[in-house]
This record gives structure tokens, sequence and C-alpha cells, in this order.
């Protein structure tokens, strides 16, 4: 089991080089910040969750005696709370005399983030709303790091709160073994004191530019997914029987890129229509209370889904835009070898100006391959 000296130098390394990061506040930095923050996280509460071995240590003696004497019906003056990821109550509401025991099946889940958010929340070390925020981050922090998928406009504040809420978190931990002040060296070594001072120091948590920016993201995200969904639309219905929009959020969800609209209508997909038309809701609605963890968990709630129906339908709103551009390149070829290029009234009348690129868009538009009006 590490002793804190083992890892407060790293610690310290990260949450100096997470702040100094957030401090300079690039876009690219901030999403760095939030991958060097979580790896803070996961650093400390590792180590509370090894801070717990002496528990683990008395409820396996506790299952060992129960195993060796319960048989015989001997009563015996304890309880023992088997502990199970994840984790839905805390060690404040066992009774007293109980004692806590940890599989080993379930021990292997700490090598998980979110099981030593749960082993943080039920000793105690954090509250239950910082381990929401923390879980939050984690995700996100990997499909940011991985995928890209940060949003700018979120980034400051939640990196700002990912500082604040891992200042809490070091300032919680409660080492079971003294700490030397010194190293081997005689260097003077971190605490976790100074661990927290290096990540809130001068950090004032914006709660209300929080919520601002998260509601913003959402909003922005739903205007991209309507008008995705909008160009596909219309170019559906150009040749198909005409769909409507719950029907092209259905569509995109499929495996079969043009199904039968009927089918698709009926099918069960991840992301209903309903859905959508609630979220439209709920987005004015994100950090009503002023929470900023209730807030962090609204937003992501619906954001991990928006992103992945985005990522559904952008794929086809691609084909649409290839396919127009296809017809567009095919009429234009067609026009210019049977008629020429249109008369200059022609392509006045349609707004068209000397020097512009003239192409075909849709029936009863004329178009010409050539820059410039050719003579009449």
């Amino acid at each position: 089991m590490p002793l804190l000296q083992d890892i407060t130098p790293h610690a310290h390394l990260l949450a100096e080089t997470g702040r100094g990061l957030y401090d300079r506040g690039e876009p690219a930095e901030l999403r760095l910040a939030l991958v060097v923050l979580d790896g803070l996280a996961e650093t400390l509460l590792r180590f509370n969750s090894d801070e717990q071995e002496v528990w683990l240590q008395i409820g396996r003696t506790a299952a060992r005696i129960i195993a060796e004497n319960g048989e015989d019906g001997t009563e015996l003056p304890f309880e023992l709370y088997e502990l199970t990821f994840p984790i839905s109550t805390t060690f404040a509401d066992l009774s007293e005399g109980t004692y806590v025991h940890l599989s080993r099946t379930q021990r292997k889940k700490l090598y998980e983030f979110d099981s030593n958010v749960d082993m943080a929340v039920f000793f105690g070390t954090i509250s239950t709303e910082d381990g929401m925020v923390l879980k939050a981050l984690h995700h996100y922090r990997n499909r940011a790091y991985h995928h890209n998928h940060a949003h700018g406009g979120t980034l400051a504040s939640l990196v700002q709160l990912q500082l604040t809420v891992l200042a809490r978190v070091a300032r919680s931990i409660r080492p079971q073994v003294g700490v030397p002040i010194t190293s081997s060296h005689g260097s003077r070594l971190p605490s976790l004191a100074d661990i927290a001072h290096a990540l809130d120091a001068g950090v004032q948590l914006d709660v209300s530019r929080l919520i601002e920016s998260l509601k913003e993201a959402l909003t922005a995200q739903l205007r991209v997914l309507d008008a995705e969904v909008a160009e596909v639309e219309s170019f559906i219905n150009s040749g198909l029987p005409l769909v409507t929009t719950d029907d092209v959020i259905r569509l995109v969800q499929m495996s079969e890129p043009w199904p039968d609209v009927a089918a698709a209508r009926q099918a069960q997909v991840r992301v209903p229509p309903e859905l959508v038309a609630r979220w439209r809701t709920e987005v004015s609605g994100v950090g009503a209370d002023g929470d900023p963890s209730v807030a962090v968990a609204e937003y992501f709630g619906i954001e991990k889904q928006l992103t992945r129906l985005l990522e559904d339908v952008r794929p086809v709103a691609d084909e649409v835009d290839r396919a127009i551009d296809n017809m567009i390149s095919e009429r234009r070829v067609n026009i210019v070898a049977t008629t020429g290029c249109p008369s200059r009234a022609v392509l006045e009348q349609h707004g068209h100006k000397p020097g512009s690129h003239v192409v075909l868009w849709g029936s009863g538009r004329l178009g010409c391959a050539n820059t410039g009006f050719p003579p009449d």
C-alpha cells in the first residue's frame, strides 16, 4: 500500500500543471487541463481507497469468523455489509457494529475510476455531489481527449469546477499513517494542503457562468442537429414519399441507410424524436436550483446522447452533400452539352453577375460551367 509521501510529489506536479493550463486559458490548453486534472483525481482517489484498507482488513476477518462460526448457529456480536459497486449507501448509514467486506471480485473493480469515486463517497471523504461531478468530468475527459468532443464555451467553467472539487478532495483525505515533512534527501515534501492550494488559490467558482455556458452549449448542439436533419429531410423528400423531421431522426439511427419509412416509424431507436423534443424544454431548466453538481449532471445527461445522435446524422448529411454535388455536376455537363451556355438575359434574371461561377440547382434554374457571361 503506497504511503502519502509516495504520491504527493507527483500529485503536486499534476496540480500545478493543470492549474497553469487553466490560467493560460486557450481552448487547447483547457482541454489538456481536463486530462491532467482527471489524472490527479485518479491519483488522489486511488490513494484514498488504499487508505481504507484497514477497514477492509477488519471486514475480511469478520467474514472469516462468520464463515467459521455461522453454521452452528452461534450469534455473533456484529454484522457484515458486503460492498457492491456501484455503491448506493454510505458507511455512516450502517448500523453500529457493522463491518465492511469487499469480495475479491468487487476488489478488482477498484481499477475503475467510478468505483474509487464510490469508495470516497461511501467512507465520507467526498460528498455525493462532488462524486457526481468527478464521474461526469472523467467520462467527458475521455471524449474530449480521444474524440475532440469538448465544447469550447464550457471548457473554462468545467475546469474551474474541476479545480474546486479536487481541492476539496485533497483537503478531505485523512492519511492513516503520519507523513514525514522531508524526503530522504532532506527536501520538503508537498502536503495535501499544498496540493489544494495549488489548485484553487485565487479561483472563485462562477456558478452562474457555468450554468449559462452549459445551456448555451446544448442550445448550439440542438441548432446544428436541426440544420443537418432539415438538409437530410429536404433531400429525402425529393425522391421518396413525404417524410417528417421525426422520420429523419429515426432513419439516421437505423442500420440500413434508407429503410422503409413506415417501418422506421415503428422501430425502436436509441434516441426517439419525443426525447429530442423534451430536451428542448429541459435545456432552459438546466441548473435551475443553482447547484453546480446538479447542473453538470443534467447537462451531461443530455449532451452525451445528443452528441451520439449528431454522430449518426452527420455521415448521412455528408452523403447528401456529395449526392447533391454529383447531381449538380451531371446536370451541368448535360445542359452545356445540349444547349450551350444560357444567355446573359437568362443569367441576370436568375441573379447572376459577370464573373460568377454559375451552376444548375434544381428544376427551372439554368447553369453554365464557364465563368463570366457568354456573348448573347
